[in-house]
């Protein structure tokens, strides 16, 4: 069965025949009457008005003055019909021209049915890239946190003692592949270009000086480290902790949560950031069950909107059940076991 197209050219070529055969036709017809118009109806016209006004007519014989008037009836009605014919000649429209035009319109259609193909086959390769990002990283992640907590266990298996500053070491070199995809893999998950100035940190919470210390971070080399700590409820990593619950801040310039002069201040390095806080086990995120979180993973950048909830939020969710699960370890080993102080 001929497709759409081939149907719609095969009408076409019919359409152009049907087309040029009455243009041939109305042309001899209108090329007749402008013949007729120009030259054979004012001598027509002239004779009969000769005949009629001559010094003999009055004496002309009645065949004479029947053919005159049967000629000038046969005269008027061949006059009215050319006309009629140049008039409709004037009004006809082209058949081939209109599915010219239809096929015209019909071939944007398909370039802009084609345009939008491309789009959305382009964007559902991209949606399909970050996907296979995301799953790779949580697996490498969850795979890191395993090992992890299987050294931590064979650390408190041990009958030494642990020296407080090579426990911290090893803590730090065990976050290490558990954060690091989300390093490697900044621009395909989150988008990062080199003017974003990307940082990765993640801060764990001291009760004993009732603020969160920085324990890991990765960032941009053009970034000034100054590794702070943060009480509750300051900055987004301490409101991220005291309010539990995921920050998401596009531009802190325009933020009406922080604090103006940290905006003021941190806007030329740190301009978007999402802050989530790392939750117990058993913490079901309730304010009222009064369960403070163990930390708070934090990503910023120095780009506006570089972190977008309906991308980022469920992953990075993810990650920090990770992280929950591996500083829900360390906790507990700190609280079984007695760490050695540094000797100066």
């Amino acid at each position: 069965m001929p497709s759409s197209e081939e149907q719609l050219n095969k009408l076409a070529d019919s359409a152009k025949k049907n087309n040029d055969i009455t243009e041939k036709i109305v042309e001899r017809s209108v090329t007749f009457s402008q013949v007729w118009f120009t030259l054979v109806a004012p001598v027509v016209i002239g004779v009969s008005a000769t005949l009629l006004t001559s010094e003999n007519s009055d004496k002309a014989s009645k065949l004479t003055e029947v053919l005159l008037y049967t000629g000038g009836i046969c005269f008027i009605l061949i006059h009215f019909f050319l006309t009629y014919v140049s008039h409709q000649y004037s009004k006809k429209e082209s058949l081939y021209a209109g599915i010219v035009e239809m096929k015209r319109k019909k071939e944007e259609e398909v370039s802009e049915l084609r345009s939008a193909l491309a789009q959305t086959k382009l964007a559902l390769r991209k949606i399909a890239d970050l996907y296979s990002n995301q799953i790779s990283s949580v697996y490498l992640s969850a795979h890191a946190t395993d090992v992890a907590i299987g050294d931590l266990k064979k650390l408190e298996d041990c009958e030494e003692s642990t020296n407080e500053n090579d426990f911290w070491k090893k803590l730090t070199s065990s976050l290490d592949p558990i954060l690091q995809p989300l390093v490697i893999e900044r621009e395909a998950l989150f988008g990062f270009k080199s003017e974003g100035k990307y940082n990765i940190a993640l801060y764990f919470y001291d009760p004993d000086n009732e603020d969160l210390a920085i324990v890991w971070r990765d960032c941009d080399s053009r970034l000034p480290q100054r590794n702070r700590s943060w009480k509750a409820g300051h900055g987004h990593v301490g409101l991220a902790f005291l309010h539990k619950e995921t920050k998401i801040c596009p531009d802190i310039t325009m933020s009406n949560e922080l604090n103006p002069s940290y905006t003021n201040s941190d806007s030329s390095n740190y301009r978007s950031f999402i802050s989530i806080p790392i939750l117990r086990c058993d913490d079901d995120g309730e304010l009222e069950n009064n369960i403070k979180p163990l930390g708070v993973l934090v990503l910023t950048s120095a780009q506006p909107e570089q972190f977008i909830k309906e991308r980022d939020l469920q992953f990075l969710t993810i990650i920090s059940k990770h992280l929950g699960i591996y500083l829900s370890a360390i906790e507990t080993f700190l609280a079984h076991n007695t760490l050695i102080e540094n000797k100066e």
